[in-house]
């Protein structure tokens, strides 16, 4: 959904049932803007800084990338909202095994072997008897060294703000401008401008590149956990939006031990970088977290899809303050994801703007929750029914903050059944709901 067309006739069509009537998936850059109807469909995935071209070029009927990103969501269809991390990804390791490559035995190249595994990790020869036989799939040196590269010059390049790529960079790097136009299309295009070679194709793609960069200079013990440490104070920094997006792609790839790694299905996180991750997290939670790097905490953790990580690293926590910090309700799925174990004392959402899909996405959080704080946050009467619910359910609810909302009559009728059945609840402040 990028379109000229004012946004309000296009949801109201898709909602009345005129527009898009049997689809199951909606990618937009405009997830600001289409969040009421996410319900609408199966699948929503949320790409802010991609063009038209960008997402036709990388969401055709031809691919199989909407069943990728729906395998690594876990059977959350919420959390593929959760922007396009694993997508962009997706696309770099589908472009490298499309890269014509040797078989382990010298059989022929990819594109001549026949037919992908179903992790792109091997290609399945048939003889000509009918037998098949599987070989894995290698990439070239060469290819491998042009990504290494491609990597490098993108850190050096993020480090420095510089959003094009001249014909001194290539040379610097020693990077073949004709590779990069055939394996590397969909992640840097050709560039208009005066001494411009190629430009990439959105800030995201320098990012992710210039975080494989440092994945793959971060394979020793000792290396990772200074990296982690520099990268905390990255996040705090007052440059941070020149680093915006950069820790969440390289947690996303750290599973990744190697550039031929990508070929194959990312595993789970190993000893000792795992432990060592960990007791990153654990120190930085400990040392006090601002709402703001509480949000950028959870979205690191979200990054690995490692539920049992997730749940190691927050079970410490008793009490999250969110406060003023904006929150879509893709960004409530990455929280309720991390947060879906540990039981919570107390979860401060004042003047997160949720409204009702946010607070849909909390519900499993909330209902475990004693004092929930949910003022200023543009709710309507279908947030009264999920708090509604949270009264209903394990009552372990005492305090709740509701005012400056607009739940209107029949919210305030919702909230009423769920507290004539709540006998735990000691406070509720609710003026101007």
């Amino acid at each position: 959904m990028d379109s000229a067309f004012d946004i309000k006739i296009l949801v109201y069509k898709i909602i009345a049932g005129d527009l898009l009537r049997n689809a199951d998936v909606l990618v937009t850059a405009r997830g600001h803007s289409v969040s009421g109807i996410s319900r609408r469909f199966r699948y929503l995935v949320v790409i802010p800084e991609f063009s038209a071209a960008d997402i036709k070029d990388s969401f055709n009927t031809s691919d199989k990338q909407m069943e990728k990103c729906s395998s690594e969501s876990r059977g959350e269809s919420k959390l593929l909202a959760l922007y396009a991390f694993p997508v962009q990804i997706n696309m770099l390791c589908d472009s490298l095994r499309h890269i014509p490559s040797s078989c382990a035995n010298g059989g022929p190249s990819v594109g001549q072997a026949g037919m992908l595994g179903q992790e792109g990790s091997c290609c399945i020869n048939i003889d000509s008897d009918g037998a098949s036989r599987v070989a894995l799939l290698r990439l070239p040196e060469s290819i491998k060294d042009v990504i290494r590269r491609l990597a490098n010059m993108s850190f050096e390049h993020l480090m420095l703000g510089v959003r094009k790529i001249k014909q001194a960079d290539l040379n610097k790097w020693q990077i073949d401008p004709k590779l990069l136009s055939k394996y590397f299309s969909k992640f840097i295009c050709k560039a208009n401008g005066s001494g411009e070679v190629f430009s990439y194709r959105h800030s995201g793609i320098r990012e992710m590149f210039a975080s494989l960069y440092v994945v793959l200079e971060t394979q020793s013990r000792e290396v990772l956990a200074v990296c982690l440490n520099a990268m905390k104070i990255y996040i705090a920094c007052t440059h941070r939006a020149e680093m915006q997006n950069f820790d969440l792609f390289f947690m996303a790839l750290l599973p990744y031990s190697n550039i031929e790694s990508l070929l194959h299905a990312a595993g789970p996180l190993l000893d000792p970088a795992r432990h060592i991750l960990l007791d990153w997290f654990q120190r930085w939670i400990a040392a006090g977290l601002s709402p703001t790097d509480t949000l950028k905490v959870f979205h690191c953790l979200f990054q690995l899809h490692d539920h049992s990580r997730a749940e190691e690293v927050s079970r410490p926590l008793k009490t999250i303050t969110l406060r003023n910090v904006a929150l879509s309700a893709a960004e409530a799925g990455a929280l309720q994801y991390c947060l879906d174990q540990p039981a919570l004392d107390t979860i401060d959402l004042q003047g997160c703007e949720l409204g009702d899909e946010g607070l849909e996405q909390f519900s499993s959080v909330i209902r475990s929750c004693k004092d929930v704080g949910v003022l200023i946050d543009t709710l309507g009467s279908a947030g009264a029914k999920h708090l509604c619910t949270a009264l209903e359910t394990k009552r372990s609810l005492k305090t709740l903050h509701l005012y400056d909302n607009s739940v209107q009559d029949e919210g305030v009728e919702t909230l009423a059944q769920g507290l004539w059945k709540n006998d735990t609840l000691r406070l509720l402040k609710n003026r101007n709901v």
